[in-house]
């Protein structure tokens, strides 16, 4: 007599809702079925390529997913199951647009230059002061801020963090512009500070969007958005300018989007500072030795459609004021040791810089495509660059 054992099947997955194609608003159920010829032990959800979340339920399995807290435009998704055997299997990527209502109507919080911490928040009529609408914030906010001037006299940290289907949003209300002037010292202070100091992934606020902002560092501020240690962020539509440092800056983070932003006049030094170092030597939009969040394979950082203009390396060394640059892996300079993850550096426009268009220094894993660079190494105590 012979036994014969057949070969588990092995583990599938699949996503049903929403379907491909689909447009979608407000709060959408995501939902699937997976199978497995062992046992499943867990199914999860990737939202544009980002970390898995885990769902609920296993051979038909959901994720509740707040659209808001994503932009109004192409996103996809990828569900994963994992086996006790060890074993996994991804789905087939289900592309969906996201079109939800106008800024007036997605708001959860409000906030106003002349609001007030006793307000309820709740409504245009009723606005917080934008500190006390930012400490109250929580995954899914949406924090629209009426127009008008909001001068912050040290650094802005975001108090809460959002969750990978809830991030919290801080954008401006309607058309009226939002202007965060730095009425502080020649301090070199950041003007949005997105760090508590700590080490990468957790040293600082995560799952958070900047939209529609206009920062102006009037000559003293350093960085106009510093990110520190930490991760998924994401900068879209915004201006920054007359800042000591770069538009965006960042440093140990990874899983950040830089889109649509313009950064012109940046990286000058003041005309009287007791930090001189701490100016300069940076570029329009940095990031610097970018982590690894996870191990996925795809884009981990994308910085595209922004206009970068007019970045100058004030410090004595005038090696920087590129335009936009991926620099160094975990602050090392040993090329052997570059592990940076994938980023995509697509359709910027970048001229009149004292330095390079765009840089790609120590790292690894980098498409530069379809930019636009045009006289740029204007910087005469720079090495020529070439434009």
């Amino acid at each position: 007599m012979s036994i014969s054992v057949g070969t588990p099947a092995p583990p599938s997955v699949s996503i049903n809702s929403p379907a491909n194609g689909a447009t979608v608003s407000g709060t959408v159920t995501v939902s699937g079925v997976a199978s497995d010829g062992v046992a499943i032990s867990s199914v999860q959800l990737s939202i544009d390529g980002g970390a898995f979340s885990t769902v609920s339920g296993t051979s038909n399995w959901s994720y509740s997913l707040n659209s808001n807290s994503l932009s109004n435009s192409s996103h996809s998704l990828s569900a994963k199951v994992n086996d006790s055997a060890g074993q996994s299997a991804t789905s087939s990527l289900v592309d969906f647009t996201v079109n939800n209502a106008s800024t007036s109507t997605d708001c959860t919080l409000y906030a106003s230059p002349s609001g007030s911490s006793g307000n309820s928040g709740t409504s245009p009529s009723a606005p917080k002061s934008f500190s006390a609408a930012a400490s109250a914030t929580q995954p899914g906010s949406v924090l629209c801020l009426l127009g008008g001037t909001y001068n912050l006299s040290s650094s802005f940290t975001p108090p809460n963090s959002g969750t990978p289907s809830s991030w919290i949003v801080y954008k401006n209300y309607d058309s009226t512009p939002v202007y965060f002037v730095y009425t502080g010292p020649a301090n070199a202070n950041s003007i949005f500070r997105i760090t508590n100091g700590g080490s990468f992934p957790s040293g600082g606020p995560a799952y958070l969007e900047f939209r529609g902002l206009n920062l102006n560092g009037q000559g003293n501020s350093g960085d106009a958005f510093w990110c520190g240690g930490t991760h998924h962020l994401r900068f879209i539509s915004n201006t920054m300018h007359d800042t000591g440092g770069s538009g965006i800056a960042t440093r140990d983070c990874d899983y950040l989007t830089a889109d649509h932003n313009l950064v012109y006049h940046n990286g000058y030094l003041p005309s009287s500072t007791s930090v001189p170092q701490w100016y300069g030597w940076t570029s329009g939009i940095s990031f610097n030795s970018d982590q690894w969040f996870d191990n996925y394979s795809g884009f981990h950082n994308i910085i595209s459609n922004n206009i970068v203009v007019g970045e100058f390396d004030s410090s004595p060394n005038h090696t920087d004021g590129n335009g936009i640059i991926l620099d160094l892996s975990s602050g090392s300079y040993d090329p052997s040791t570059a592990n940076t993850p994938p980023a995509l550096i697509v359709n910027n426009v970048v001229y009149g810089n004292g330095g390079r268009c765009i840089l790609g220094y120590i790292v690894t894993n980098f498409w530069f495509v379809n930019n636009t660079c045009f006289k740029n190494d204007l910087d005469t105590l720079e090495s020529n660059f070439g434009s």
